[in-house]
């Protein structure tokens, strides 16, 4: 029976790890490093959420061995894209435009109400 599944660190910024695991090329991290076992582990949680296609093995020490990773599935990409416009969503540029764009329609409302009172 497979052990029970731990969260991997909290340092770890798993968007990020999502996207570059289902968009991007894997660079392999060194045999036996934390960021492999961090690697590994993402990679368990895309392929058992139907993300991405592969399988994986438990070694004896209960942590998840080398896995077969065959690439993202369709689900996989859509979340990809959802990750995508989340962290877009988190920048300083888009809440900036969101910002400019409220300020215009505010003004905009303030402009159209002063010119129909000029117009009575």
């Amino acid at each position: 029976m497979p052990p029970k599944k731990t969260k991997h660190p909290l340092h770890i910024k798993w968007r990020h790890a999502y996207l570059a695991l289902l968009t991007e090329e894997i660079p392999s991290p060194p045999k036996g490093s934390p960021e492999e076992r961090e690697m590994l582990n993402l990679m368990r949680e895309l392929i058992d959420g139907d993300y991405a296609a592969g399988s994986y093995d438990y070694g004896l020490d209960g942590e998840v061995c080398p896995v077969i990773w065959e690439g993202p599935t369709a689900k996989g990409r859509l979340f990809a894209e959802d990750i995508e416009e989340h962290l877009k969503k988190q920048t300083l540029t888009y809440r900036i435009k969101i910002g400019v764009f409220a300020l215009i329609g505010w003004f905009a409302g303030i402009a159209s109400a002063w010119i129909g009172s000029l117009f009575k």
